[in-house]
């Protein structure tokens, strides 16, 4: 849920978040939100967003605290590597969701991949927490920094006993799922 321009961040596959998520309350985290998202993912018309390490995600949200629709576009640049991934992500908000992708395939962009999934977010302790099921992928949990850097980051993940690191992106967990190559 972040407009930052820096987005530092780390994911987990999750066996049961049932578990986690009373983990979590047990911890005192706090809940604030449970959404359902429609991720659409974008391929640039004059160059190969994967060979950059870059995306592009138009996504829609359905929260539980609030009526109707919310819009977002997002950039997101290259990964660095290391533990936690940091990458520039710019977001600006929308108003229509089918406008939106109307606009940028009039303009030669084209869909690759389009992932649904439930979101409960948490804070604790100045993290993030996101609970996710995706549609085809299964159960993650991402934490994300909010003021707690990088070693708040992996006090948290160890708190919450999470061992499973994915280093990939959902896109490219569900293009691997899918066979399907990277867009050219």
């Amino acid at each position: 849920m972040s407009t930052s321009s820096v987005e530092l961040e780390v994911k987990f596959r999750c066996k049961d978040l049932n578990e986690l998520r009373k983990k979590l309350l047990d911890m005192g985290a706090k809940p604030i939100d449970s959404v359902e998202m429609v991720d659409v993912y974008l391929q640039h018309p004059c160059w190969n967003f994967a060979e950059r390490d870059e995306a592009l995600r138009v996504r829609l949200i359905r929260s539980s605290q609030s009526q109707g629709e919310n819009v977002e576009i997002t950039y997101k640049g290259p990964r660095s590597q290391g533990w936690a991934k940091a990458r520039v992500e710019l977001v600006v908000k929308a108003d229509n969701f089918q406008r939106t992708l109307q606009v940028f395939e009039s303009l030669g962009f084209r869909e690759v991949a389009r992932l649904a999934k439930h979101r409960e977010f948490f804070e604790i302790d100045n993290v993030e927490v996101s609970l996710d099921m995706v549609e085809g992928l299964g159960e993650f949990v991402e934490l994300e920094d909010r003021g707690a850097g990088d070693e708040g980051l992996r006090r948290v993940a160890e708190r919450l006993g999470l061992r499973d690191l994915v280093r990939e992106t959902y896109l490219e967990l569900y293009l691997k799922k899918m066979g399907a190559r990277a867009p050219t």
